[in-house]
């Protein structure tokens, strides 16, 4: 077996026992793994935020634009419950997104894969 794929091999396993004293290099080559698989659990879930893109966009970030928001579903219900009527309740609110860099939509695109991906992963990460 080529030594590369058995260092590969390495980083995906966990040993079980553990000692009470390591030196520094295999300190360092704990980090090494830990780093590895923390970049791959990122790479991972941006992957799953790139397949689910029209969600995490329209209904996670772009949510608080729109009227059926759940959070203004609940201020709307609330204000009626309380008698004051409509005056909680939230209309569709105008946004306009406005890029003025040459690459804006294309870094923006690729900083909310690299960010969802985080947030997904980041149980993993900081196991």
């Amino acid at each position: 077996m080529p030594h590369f794929i058995k260092m590969a091999l390495r980083f995906f396993k966990r040993n079980k026992t553990a000692r009470a004293e390591m030196s520094f290099v295999d300190h360092l080559e704990a980090l090494r793994g830990h780093l590895f698989r923390s970049v791959l659990a990122i790479a991972v879930g941006a992957i799953v935020v790139g397949i689910y893109r029209d969600f995490v966009i329209k209904k996670v970030l772009m949510g608080p634009t729109h009227a059926d928001f759940p959070t203004y579903q609940g201020m709307c219900n609330a204000g009626k419950y309380l008698g004051f009527g409509d005056y909680l309740c939230m209309g569709a609110m105008n946004v306009p997104l406005q890029n003025t860099v040459v690459g804006g939509q294309f870094s923006m695109f690729f900083m909310i894969l690299f960010i969802g991906g985080f947030i997904l992963a980041f149980p993993f990460i900081f196991l």
